[in-house]
């Protein structure tokens, strides 16, 4: 297998018992007028094909001399692109070659999968799949582990046909073949769209006329001019920056921002509905101050360290300045922040009990036990040991570098009583919590 996994060394192992291969070079080659040489003595039309390739990737067919520099430069820079190794070699062009290729997936347990796609993740850099599947089981079988080892029994069997997600723009087909059971009250994206969106998406990534192939990435995760919509975009960043208090002079001036987010097309499923009541509005005597409506504000569950010390700080200072409460997250907090206006009112209890201390406890004005995380479905919570700097671990107690996780079920919660037990233990440092 080793072999086959480079076509030129499995020439080279062919040619030892003399069967018969197709007029070409048993080498890479690199040097274009060897190359011409080569492909003249062979006779056009010739193929130029990428040693580590497959499923098409790094091939060009040559009809003449004309065009044999142009083609062999696209071929070495699209094998580069998909395979990361230029070397390519030339055989000489079968019109209508018959290509059988058989791709199966199985394991001890007699479970099977067919690679019928060519242009699977598997093979786009390890052609040879055999070659791959321990390594493929070994990744699946560390995933599994790592989320079990974090897991109560009881947890993960609740997964099992829990319908935990509901299906938002995909066809009543798609969901009701590969989603059964699954919720779904708005429908969308058919078979024939997402062939559609793959297709796109592959030949803008090879179209012809691209010698560097760079991939759209669409900017789903990441703003990308020209891609996905973001909320919170540079226009709109940019808009808020100005309105920051180093600008004290713009602080009043919102008229800016809000046209800009007021005047955007529909980008989400809520800028379709609208407010459709018969009843009249109250009059605006009735309605409560502003002053007593901030006290309901509260910012979501945030630790420092999944933000910086910067936007923590200005959030409960933000919350604070209008009679709101800002949520400290299970991170901790810096203890020279309690009793000023930096301070959250909220304190989060999590079952790392990173940064939990009688201080800290006693800052608050409200407790909030994490009873079960969903941040990383089946995961909980987990700061990756890049992020842990030394502020972070002084604040959590622990060593700068180290990864901190926090079990999705809390560790000592799996019953009421456990539950009340952790309340009346919490209450004995901060009664009026």
């Amino acid at each position: 297998m080793e072999l086959m996994g480079s076509k030129l060394a499995a020439k080279a192992a062919v040619k030892k018992y003399n069967i018969p291969m197709v007029p070409g070079t048993d080498e890479a080659i690199d040097d274009i007028n060897e190359a011409k040489k080569i492909a003249l003595e062979i006779g056009f039309p010739i193929l130029i094909k990428a040693s580590a390739g497959g499923g098409g990737k790094g091939m060009r067919v040559v009809e003449n001399a004309e065009e044999f520099e142009e083609q062999m430069n696209r071929a070495v820079s699209e094998a580069v692109s998909s395979f990361g190794d230029g070397a390519v070699f030339i055989e000489k062009y079968v019109g209508s070659p018959r290509h059988i290729e058989i791709q199966v997936m199985a394991d001890s347990h007699g479970n099977i999968v067919y690679l019928f796609e060519r242009e699977c993740s598997v093979q786009r850099r390890h052609q040879k799949v055999i070659e791959e599947s321990r390594q493929i089981i070994g990744k699946v079988n560390a995933g599994l582990l790592k989320i079990m080892s974090k897991m109560g029994i009881c947890t993960i069997a609740s997964y099992r046909n829990s319908g935990l997600f509901d299906i938002v723009g995909l066809s009543d087909e798609i969901v009701d073949d590969c989603f059964t059971g699954a919720h779904s009250d708005l429908a969308g994206l058919t078979y024939a769209d997402i062939e559609e969106k793959i297709n796109k998406s592959h030949h803008n990534a090879y179209k012809e006329e691209n010698t560097i192939f760079p991939l759209d990435l669409g900017g789903f995760y990441k703003y990308s001019n020209g891609g996905e919509y973001h909320d919170y975009g540079p226009a709109t960043t940019k808009a808020m920056h100005n309105k920051s208090a180093t600008k004290k002079e713009n602080l009043t001036d919102f008229d800016g921002l809000r046209e800009l987010v007021a005047n955007r097309d529909k980008k989400f499923i809520r800028d379709f509905l609208e407010f459709n009541s018969d009843r009249k509005p109250i009059d605006i005597s009735e309605v409560e101050t502003k002053e007593t409506i901030f006290k309901r504000f509260a910012t979501a569950a945030m630790s420092l360290g999944s933000i910086s010390p910067e936007a923590h700080e200005a959030m409960a200072t933000a919350m604070n300045t209008i009679g709101g409460m800002s949520n400290s997250g299970e991170g901790g907090e810096d203890s020279k922040r309690f009793g000023t206006i930096r301070n959250s009112k909220i304190k989060q209890v999590a079952s790392g009990r990173f940064g939990v201390t009688p201080a800290y406890l006693r800052s608050a004005e409200e407790l909030q036990i994490k009873v079960a995380q969903g941040a990383k479905p089946g995961e909980g919570g987990q700061l990756p040991g890049h992020k842990v700097t030394a502020l972070i671990a002084k604040l959590r107690h622990t060593v700068p570098g180290v990864t901190l996780i926090s079990p999705p079920p809390h560790h000592d919660i799996y019953s009421i009583e456990d539950l009340a037990q952790l309340i009346f233990d919490l209450k004995q440092i901060n009664p009026l919590a």
